[in-house]
C-alpha cells in the first residue's frame, strides 16, 4: 500500500501480499494436477467474467445512448434514467479515449511536485486496490497457483528435459506472437475502435500471455541448461536476487524522470522511446545488481524485509572465509 501511495499507483505488490495471506498459504501442500486444474479454472472464469461483463455493459450503454440520441433528435425531453445512460456512455468512451482537454488537466497534475502528483493518482490507487481485490482475484491469484505448480512439477527448476522445454518455448511462443499480432493488427485496421480492439486483444488476452510466459520461461531455462549466454543469465540472475529492491528502484527512478524531476517527460514522450528508457534501466539494475551482491549477502530491501521477518538484525556483508576453514570444511 506504501508503495501504491507514496511511488506509483501501478503498484502489484498489495495483490501479492493478499494471494500469499489468503490462497497460497493454504494450497501449499495442493497435489501439481489440482493446482493446474485450478489455476486453470480461475484464469478461464476471470477472463470471461471481467471481459464479459466490460464488453456486455459497453454494448448496451451504446445501445441505450443511441435510443437516447435519437429522443433528443425529435427534441423530446429525457427521463432521468436516459441522461444517466448518456453520461455513463460518455465516460466510457472518456475512459477509452481520453480527450485532449482531460489529458491535458492529467498532464498538469503530474508537474506540480511530489505532492500534487501523488494526490492526484491516490483515488486510482484506492478503487484499484477495492475493485481488484474483488472482482479480479482470479487474474494474479490463478498465476501464481500456476506458479506454484510449475515449481512442484520441476519445470521452474530445471528438471524437465532439453526436448521438453524446447517444445514449450517453441508452442507458447508461437501461440503468444500470433494471437497478440493478430489482435494488433486487426485493432489497427479498425482504428482501435473499443468493441473491435476488445474483441480481438482483451477476450484471448489470457491465452496469450500464459502461453507467452512459459514460451520466455522455457526459452530461458533452455540457455541455462545448455550454459549459453552465461554472463547475461548471471547478472539476470542478479536482479532477480535483488527483486524487492529493483522493482522499487525502478519506480522510484522513473517516477522522478517522468514526474517529479524537473524533466516532466510523462505526457511529452513518444511511445517507441519508452523502450530506451527501458532499456536503460535493465542496464542499470543488471550492472547495479551484480555489484552489489559481490559485497552483501542481500539486496538492501531484501536485508530489511528479512530482518523484520525473523525480528532480528540479519548478517549484511559477506563473510570472507580463510584458507584454513575452507579446508576444514571440505575435509567435512
Amino acid at each position: 500500500m506504501l508503495h501504491g501511495y507514496l511511488i506509483w499507483s501501478g503498484d502489484i505488490l498489495f495483490y501479492y501480499g493478499l494471494a500469499a495471506l489468503l490462497f497460497l498459504f493454504p494450497f501449499r501442500n495442493v497435489r501439481v494436477k489440482r493446482l493446474l486444474w485450478v489455476a486453470g479454472i480461475l484464469l478461464l472464469v476471470n477472463s470471461a467474467l471481467s471481459m464479459g461483463h466490460d464488453y456486455g455493459r459497453a454494448y448496451s450503454l451504446r445501445a441505450a445512448a443511441a435510443k437516447a440520441n435519437a429522443k433528443l433528435a425529435q427534441h423530446r425531453q429525457l427521463t432521468e434514467d436516459e441522461a444517466d445512460d448518456l453520461k455513463a456512455w460518455s465516460d466510457i468512451q472518456e475512459e477509452w479515449r481520453m480527450s485532449p482537454a482531460k489529458r491535458d488537466k492529467d498532464i498538469a497534475a503530474k508537474q506540480k511536485g511530489y505532492w500534487k502528483a501523488q494526490t492526484h493518482e491516490a483515488k486510482d490507487v484506492l478503487m484499484g486496490e477495492l475493485k481488484g481485490s474483488y472482482f479480479a482475484f482470479g487474474d494474479w491469484v490463478g498465476a501464481m497457483l500456476l506458479g506454484m505448480a510449475l515449481y512442484k512439477n520441476g519445470f521452474l527448476t530445471g528438471r524437465l528435459t532439453t526436448k521438453t522445454y524446447a517444445w514449450i518455448a517453441l508452442i507458447g511462443l508461437a501461440v503468444a506472437w500470433s494471437v497478440s499480432g493478430i489482435g494488433a493488427w486487426q485493432s489497427w485496421r479498425g482504428h482501435f475502435d473499443m468493441f473491435q480492439t476488445t474483441l480481438w486483444t482483451g477476450v484471448p488476452y489470457d491465452l496469450q500471455r500464459i502461453a507467452g510466459a512459459l514460451g520466455m520461461a522455457a526459452l530461458l531455462l533452455l540457455l541455462l541448461k545448455a550454459r549459453k549466454l552465461t554472463w547475461l543469465m548471471q547478472r539476470v540472475a542478479s536482479v532477480g536476487q535483488m527483486a524487492l529492491s529493483n522493482y522499487l528502484l525502478t519506480s522510484i527512478t522513473m517516477k522522478l524522470v517522468y514526474v517529479w524531476g524537473p524533466w516532466h517527460w510523462y505526457g511529452y514522450v513518444e511511445y517507441y522511446k519508452i523502450y530506451y528508457a527501458v532499456g536503460l534501466m535493465w542496464l542499470f539494475n543488471m550492472t547495479f545488481s551484480s555489484i552489489w551482491l559481490r559485497y552483501f549477502e542481500f539486496g538492501p530491501m531484501e536485508w530489511v524485509w528479512r530482518s523484520l521477518t525473523y525480528w532480528k538484525r540479519q548478517p549484511m556483508r559477506i563473510r570472507l572465509t580463510s584458507p584454513a576453514s575452507m579446508v576444514a570444511d571440505a575435509a567435512a
